[in-house]
């Protein structure tokens, strides 16, 4: 492994901030409320609880091998071929995520600010754009999340601010009114609004005193869930349940129906995707890097920006495979849910396994 990138814990934090709050964050309230009315945010606190075992799992597993990264890890313990049926499972997740995050986007755009703009033409100039920095290491990666992180704080305070004239708090009333299924419905979907946090299993091995990674990773999580939540309230007080459930991006409404006193900008939901369109490729870049490395290692190849390029056309037509947005957002995500669900969570906890069975037997 190569030693000569390092990251900060402060980058770490940025890295799960960035690559977690996406595109999804803008539907999530309105998706939420469908489920479980006015208490979505349990879901959202709940699913932080069970995100917070999964980076113990993942420290873990660098604990058991010090000075490896996941792919070394991963050859030792299970040898070459099956390894690489399970970072092949990986791989395909992150194309999938990466096609739904694009095409995702480039919907909401289209919809919001270039009405008359071909998809296609959208789609492949993110694409392209998130290509030029995923071809980089992961620490001008990390660098790059590390400067969209106070920004994307800032974003959510600014919202929670300039909304607080208008709310209405009792819309959350009454605490605690959803049944079991609904919670246990929400947090399975919900915990998909988190997907990115994964990333940091190729940045570990290059953290600065790795000792305090857990907390840094603990406390990135939480920074999203507390911005989740707070994003959530947010819309819950401004709009009726029934809103709520009949709109797409609760959250751009919300900033479309403000009215600011002396503000010279009509069109701020513009401004607002202008800047989302930032976020969301500091979502992508890491994923995106993930990918090119899995792949290289896959093929045995050292540097993975050969495969950043080689997947442009691979995104670019999986993401095109939806005929609308409502296929987009049920059909396709659906299957995606699945993979992406073993991925972050199955495979690592199979590698934690094996890894300490063959610790314990081999010391023996």
């Amino acid at each position: 492994m190569n030693n000569k990138y390092k990251i900060s814990h402060i980058q770490l934090r940025g890295l799960i901030v960035s690559t977690s709050v996406g595109v999804g964050v803008l539907s999530q309230s309105g998706h939420l409320s469908e489920i479980m009315g006015n208490s979505g945010w349990i879901a959202i606190m709940l699913t932080w609880l069970l995100i917070i075992p999964l980076f113990a799992i993942y420290n873990k597993i660098f604990e058991l091998y010090p000075g490896k990264d996941i792919f070394q890890i991963g050859r030792e313990v299970f040898g070459r071929l099956i390894f690489t049926i399970l970072i092949a499972i990986v791989l395909a997740d992150y194309i999938l995520t990466l096609a739904l995050i694009t095409r995702n986007l480039a919907e909401l755009i289209k919809i919001f600010l270039l009405q008359t703009t071909p998809l296609e033409v959208l789609l492949i100039s993110f694409i392209l754009a998130s290509s030029y920095i995923a071809c980089s290491e992961i620490e001008v990666i990390a660098r790059a999340s590390y400067f969209m992180y106070p920004l994307i704080i800032l974003f959510a305070v600014i919202i929670v601010l300039i909304s607080l004239p208008r709310a209405d708090f009792t819309r959350i009333l009454p605490l605690f009114q959803t049944d079991i299924p609904s919670i246990l419905k929400g947090v399975k979907d919900n915990f998909f609004s988190f997907i990115g946090f994964e990333v940091v299993l190729f940045a570990i091995p290059f953290l600065e005193k790795k000792e305090n990674a857990f907390k840094s990773e603990v406390m990135g999580i939480t920074t999203v869930m507390i911005i989740y939540v707070a994003l959530y309230i947010m819309a819950i007080s401004h709009f009726s349940m029934a809103q709520m459930t009949s709109i797409v991006y609760p959250i751009l409404m919300l900033i479309r129906q403000l009215d600011l006193p002396g503000f010279f900008l009509e069109n701020l939901d513009g401004l607002v995707i202008a800047f989302w369109v930032i976020v969301v490729f500091s979502t992508v870049a890491p994923i995106y890097y993930a990918s090119g490395k899995i792949a290289a290692n896959i093929f045995g190849v050292k540097k993975h920006k050969y495969f950043i390029l080689m997947l442009i056309p691979v995104i670019y037509i999986i993401a095109m495979i939806p005929d609308n947005f409502i296929e987009l957002l049920q059909d396709v995500s659906r299957y995606h849910n699945i993979l992406a669900f073993i991925a972050i969570v199955v495979i690592p906890t199979i590698i934690l396994i094996a890894a300490l069975i063959r610790k314990k037997v081999f010391n023996k």
